[in-house]
């Protein structure tokens, strides 16, 4: 202990340390500490803190040391430390730095405030402070390709300089050899740099996936916007007048929101505030005839429904007639007061449903462009975009139109609505229209409209006389076409898919044109699989062919590939001959596309059977076909399928009675109880 307090625990100005311990605190020495409150953005500190964070307080810290030298040659252990605030304290307010001012401003917001008043003011004071204390950096315009290099780029400026010499009258002949000089350097050291960045990019795959695909979209996009653009007979030249022009657009897309009709609701459900409801009770009610927005449904579950009904109704010599509906600007044009008045008879309690409302009403929302915005504009109408209930309140506001349809047939996705029926005479036809005057009284009762210019007939069969019948909308005729793209599915009047490779063709020559400086296999690949192979293979369960010529046509396309991806590595025999197709292709690590769709098919099946796709009338069609033995000794085939007999060829291939018959073949690998994973690894290796 001391006596009395040791010296220079005082400063010049009187001031002292805060503490001291009586006992010592390590090795014999006492312990003595002294605090600071730091003003991070005060002028003193202002230009430290911007380089890293914690300056502040680190000079505070060393500026105490200073102070107290002295004590440094007693036997006491000096501790200084800072904390840092937005200001310090007992700061007065004419030593506060502008910025520090600002900050203090921005937490002295009025309790009595609402909160989007409080949120606004305290945006427009960070924004003024922003504006006023935060520098600016100004990148400056490379118009370089990406892969000079600085020395390139020097080697470009040096080059540049010379020719102007050149140009001149009176050069010398030691000018013009020192250009020709640093054009051959020039030209050898960009050639150069483009080998590494090529080699560097392919690399990325690797290391950095992101930079890679950002490289391959680049090359696939059209860069900025049209140098015009119209709106009915508005024209628009510049950034400014292009805003206003797709906020003009945007604004016409909304409707007024109106009160429904006594009439109109849905069929309620009895009030669940009672009841306990599983989530399988809630998807179920929910799921229904919708193919969008469930989990185990996709846009090939959509399209095996229709093109396995179709064809099984064509091979009994008859016809089916769909038409495809087009809503006008679905997701925008839902009616907030008719969407809460379904989820009230649906039995949303009334806390929930100001809740929902609060939460669709009174939106607004504006377009921008560069560094131009258009006039705001409010949302009277439609589902917030990008949300995650906006999904599923459309499913509760949409899905009832399959309610009014009686007589057809009906598959939805999202706002995506088909209708269609086999057609043996004139009141099947009848009976069609009818279903379809049904769902435009819907849209009309629930404020929607049908664009009925993008709407569709078209007629399936392979019959010699059709029956052609004249549907319509709203007094509107039908166009009806021979072709049609169904969920991004070519469909022609037979059902043939002859028309799948065109696409195909067209990115591969987008792939050959971006990668024709590419030598790493394992980059062409990858993009051969996503940009490619992709299109060959979407929705194949539904069209896979039929027809060895038709199988061998998908094939050629991949056949272009691996001959453009090994043209440098590829050796050819004596008689220039190349290896075998199947040779090179395990070189690629690439299987025959035939193969992969057998795979995907089986893969489908066992999806089905193990309740990962959730489509009831499709796993139905499937139930149909599963043996049922009839004696004990049948039990061993359970998991087995007795395909029905087909008279066509057609028929034969249909989806649903294919897929079961390849199954069938590997049956004996097939374990219910198995992971999907062991099960696809077993079905590789033998197929």
């Amino acid at each position: 202990m001391f006596d009395s307090e040791p010296d220079g625990l005082f400063r010049d100005d009187g001031k002292r340390l805060d503490g001291l311990t009586l006992i010592p605190w390590k090795r014999g020495s006492c312990l003595a500490w002294d605090a600071t409150c730091v003003d991070t953005l005060a002028a003193s500190y202002i230009n430290i803190s911007k380089v890293k964070a914690g300056r502040a307080a680190e000079k505070a810290a060393l500026r105490k040391h200073n102070l107290y030298k002295a004590i440094k040659e007693k036997n006491i252990i000096l501790l200084p430390f800072a904390v840092e605030t937005l200001w310090g304290h007992g700061v007065r307010k004419r030593n506060r730095s502008p910025m520090s001012s600002v900050a203090c401003s921005l937490l002295q917001l009025s309790c009595s405030e609402t909160v989007d008043d409080a949120v606004s003011t305290f945006y427009d004071k960070l924004s003024m402070g922003m504006e006023q204390f935060v520098p600016l950096l100004k990148r400056k315009s490379d118009s370089h390709p990406l892969w000079y290099t600085g020395t390139v780029i020097n080697l470009k400026n040096r080059k540049n300089r010379a020719h102007k010499k050149l140009s001149k009258p009176h050069h010398s002949l030691s000018d013009r050899l020192t250009y020709l000089a640093l054009n051959k350097e020039f030209q050898r050291k960009q050639s150069m740099a483009y080998d590494a960045y090529m080699k560097a990019l392919q690399n990325d795959l690797t290391h950095n996936p992101r930079n890679f695909w950002k490289y391959v979209g680049s090359k696939k996009k059209t860069k900025g916007y049209p140098a015009s653009m119209f709106l009915k007979e508005e024209i628009a030249n510049d950034a400014k007048s292009v805003c206003e022009l797709f906020g003009k657009f945007f604004r016409s897309v909304y409707v007024p929101d109106v009160t429904p009709s006594s009439d109109f609701g849905v069929d309620k459900i009895a009030d669940i505030s009672s009841h306990s409801l599983s989530e399988c009770e809630v998807l179920e009610a929910l799921r229904k005839l919708d193919h969008g927005f469930h989990k185990g449904r996709s846009t090939s579950t959509n399209l095996m429904e229709f093109v396995s009904y179709t064809l099984n109704v064509i091979e009994c010599r008859s016809q089916v007639d769909a038409v495809y509906t087009d809503i006008r600007k679905a997701f925008d044009q839902v009616s907030h007061s008719c969407l809460l008045i379904k989820l009230k008879e649906l039995g949303f309690q009334p806390c929930l449903l100001e809740w929902m409302e609060s939460y669709l009403r009174d939106r607004e929302q504006c377009v921008k462009i560069h560094d131009y915005r258009s006039e705001c504009f409010a949302l009277t109408s439609g589902l917030p975009q990008g949300s995650h209930l906006g999904p599923l309140l459309f499913i509760l506001y949409f899905n009832d139109v399959t309610r009014v349809i009686k007589r057809a047939r009906c598959n939805l996705l999202a706002d995506d609505l088909k209708l269609y029926h086999a057609i043996n005479n004139l009141a099947d036809a009848v009976d069609l229209q009818t279903d379809i005057d049904a769902v435009s009284e819907w849209c009309v009762k629930n404020h929607m409209s049908i664009n009925v210019s993008k709407c569709k007939a078209m007629s399936f069969y392979r019959v010699k006389t059709p029956i052609v019948f004249d549907y319509s909308i709203d007094g509107s005729d039908l166009m009806r076409v021979e072709e049609i793209s169904d969920l991004g599915v070519l469909m022609d009047p037979q059902l043939s898919f002859d028309n799948k490779i065109a696409k195909a063709y067209s990115m591969l020559g987008f792939l050959k044109r971006i990668c024709a400086d590419f030598s790493d296999l394992k980059s062409l690949s990858s993009i051969f699989n996503a940009h490619v192979r992709s299109h060959l293979e979407y929705a194949a369960v539904v069209w896979s062919p039929s027809s060895q010529s038709h199988s061998d046509r998908i094939e050629s396309v991949q056949k272009k590939f691996v001959m453009f991806a090994l043209r440098r590595s590829a050796r050819r025999d004596s008689q220039y001959r190349l290896p075998p197709y199947d040779d090179r292709r395990k070189i690629l690590d690439l299987e025959r596309l035939s193969i992969r769709r057998t795979q995907s098919r089986i893969f489908f099946l066992y999806d089905v059977l193990n309740r990962k796709i959730d489509a009831p009338v499709l796993t139905a069609m499937f139930e149909s076909q599963r043996y049922k033995p009839e004696h004990a000794y049948g039990l061993r085939r359970i998991d087995t399928f007795r395909v029905p007999y087909h008279r066509t060829d057609y028929g034969f291939h249909e989806p649903v009675s294919s897929i079961c018959r390849e199954f069938e073949n590997v049956a004996h690998v097939y374990n219910s109880s198995s992971s999907r994973s062991d099960f696809r690894l077993r079905i590789r290796s033998i197929t």
